[in-house]
């Protein structure tokens, strides 16, 4: 019997090839996947942009970077986004 990391929840686990699970169910997994995640950005946020990544996805979405290249890229590609939905929605 294992313990679930998540909920803490006792389990049975079927006997495969790899790493051995430590969720009990696929909801438990996302929900530590989304807190792993979660917790990678903070540190980045914390550590801040690294000078290459200001104006790009990554800075912005990772790293949180609130600098004038990052919120230029961001705006852009937004509206990029709402001018391709928008022709879709008109075809």
């Amino acid at each position: 019997m294992q313990t679930c990391t998540v909920c803490n929840r006792s389990f049975t686990q079927e006997p495969h090839i790899g790493r051995p699970t430590v969720t009990c169910s696929t909801t438990c997994q996302r929900q530590r996947k989304n807190a792993q995640s979660k917790r990678s950005r903070q540190r980045a946020a914390a550590h801040g942009c690294p000078p290459g990544l200001h104006g790009t996805m990554t800075g912005y979405s990772h790293y949180l970077c609130g600098c004038y290249a990052c919120l230029k890229w961001a705006r852009e590609y937004k509206a990029e986004r709402r001018r391709i939905r928008k022709e879709a929605s008109n075809d």
